[in-house]
C-alpha cells in the first residue's frame, strides 16, 4: 500500500471538489465583514432555571 499522509488526504479531496467544478480560493482572497459589536452571550444562573 502507498503511504498516504495528510498532504496526500488534502490534495485527494482538492482534486474531487475541482471535478465538481468547485473554484479554490486562497483564505488571503476572501473578502470578509468583520462585526462591529460583539455577540452577546446569554447567561443563566441557577435561579433562572
Amino acid at each position: 500500500m502507498a503511504n498516504f499522509n495528510e498532504h496526500a488526504l488534502e490534495m485527494s479531496i482538492m482534486e474531487l471538489f475541482k471535478d465538481e467544478e468547485y473554484v479554490h480560493v486562497n483564505g488571503r482572497q476572501i473578502h470578509r465583514h468583520k462585526s462591529l459589536r460583539k455577540e452577546s452571550k446569554v447567561v443563566q444562573t441557577k435561579k433562572q432555571l
